[in-house]
């Protein structure tokens, strides 16, 4: 499975364009919905998204003059990759490798294979690169610029892919926040990030498709690398999750050139996100918590995602209930492909208060063979970007 930052080794490196590979990328359903940022015709959605999706790319990349004035070093996206005139955006300057969220004050929410093996020093998350209008870059200085100051947790599993990345200072923002409810087949859901490295696109109308397990998620979205990281958001602009991997390769060899591919909207293969309650839950373990996503310890109150135990206290009034959700979200996709029962596991929860507990059931001795028959098959049809 290979990440996506090294597949766009060729952006960060500067080296020569690839033919189109056979790699499982995100691609487009049906028509291309993506629209540029100042076209999104909700306000409050354009403004949240340009103040709040940073794109990630390599420090060399990005240069700040004697102005404040910010610079990247980029490339035609048509040349860069071998395009077929007319295919869209060919013109557009590609230059970013990931896309990310602003979760909090100083912190990002991206994909884990977008920091795996990449220093947190050669980071930098710059907001602004889009378009004002047609033709028109929006005009960065150099307060737009962050560098990673730490990877506070990652982790990049068959069942996770997410990372959250601290800024070395407060952004302007203000962070989107983070909805911790799954994600509900059929509901609607939204994109911004960076398709090709190229500046902001946005996927207004998009569609959660399957609910794979607690970790991750399937949704209709027009994508591409470079959105890996990107944030998927429900009706009120809160964040679902990361973009992570994609159906089929992205692009598709025409003689001398590539075109874009491109899926049948009604295809089940859809885009897989990772979910934002793991990497929530992780930062609310970590030692470095966040008060705006966990709350404060020995506040009284038992938030979504509590850890602290003073606040998980019986007498808070708050009913129990039992959470049933797959042990490995790597099985679960197994399952939606036409696998076994996964053998899911009974999470007790109290308020926001999540204790393992026992497993219920285990698949019989064919059950176990075939979620392994199916778990590799999804492995083999599935690369993570």
């Amino acid at each position: 499975m290979r990440p996506l930052f090294l597949t766009a080794g060729a952006l960060l490196l500067g080296a020569c364009a690839p033919v189109a590979s056979s790699a499982v990328e995100p691609v487009i359903f049906g028509a291309d919905d993506r629209v540029e940022l100042y076209e999104v015709r909700d306000n409050a959605q354009r403004e949240a998204f340009a103040r709040a999706v940073p794109a990630m790319i390599h420090a060399s990349r990005v240069h700040v003059d004697t102005s404040g004035s910010v610079t990247f070093d980029a490339q035609p996206l048509g040349p860069s990759h071998e395009l077929c005139e007319g295919e869209a955006h060919y013109d557009q300057p590609s230059a970013v490798s990931c896309s990310a969220t602003l979760i909090d004050d100083d912190l990002v929410l991206t994909a884990g294979h977008c920091v795996d093996g990449w220093p947190c020093a050669e980071q930098r998350f710059v907001f602004g690169w889009y378009y004002d209008e047609a033709g028109v870059l929006h005009a960065r200085r150099s307060d737009d610029v962050f560098r990673c100051s730490e990877v506070v947790v990652t982790e990049l599993t068959s069942a996770n892919d997410y990372a959250i990345v601290r800024l070395d200072r407060a952004a302007a923002g203000p962070p989107l926040p983070v909805r911790l409810e799954p994600a509900v087949v059929g509901e609607a859901v939204s994109l911004a990030g960076y398709p090709f490295g190229i500046p902001m696109k946005v996927v207004e109308h998009g569609e959660i498709t399957a609910n794979a397990s607690r970790s991750r998620f399937y949704a209709r979205l027009d994508a591409q690398p470079g959105n890996s990281g990107s944030g998927v958001f429900d009706e009120e602009l809160r964040l679902l999750g990361d973009l992570t991997n994609g159906p089929v390769e992205a692009l598709v060899r025409d003689g001398s050139c590539n075109r874009l591919a491109v899926i049948d909207e009604t295809s089940w293969r859809t885009e897989l996100i990772s979910s934002v309650v793991p990497a929530v839950e992780a930062l609310c373990a970590s030692a470095q918590p966040s008060e705006r996503l966990c709350g404060a310890c020995g506040d009284g109150v038992c938030g979504p995602v509590e850890v602290c135990p003073s606040d998980c206290d019986d007498d808070a009034g708050m009913p129990d209930a039992t959470v049933v959700v797959p042990p490995d979200a790597a099985i679960a996709d197994a399952a939606v492909a036409g696998g076994p029962d996964a053998g899911p596991v009974a999470l007790a929860t109290h308020c926001g208060c999540a204790i393992p507990s026992r497993r219920i059931g285990l698949p019989s001795r064919f059950g176990a063979l075939g979620v392994a028959l199916g778990l590799a098959l999804v492995v083999r049809r599935r690369r993570r970007r």
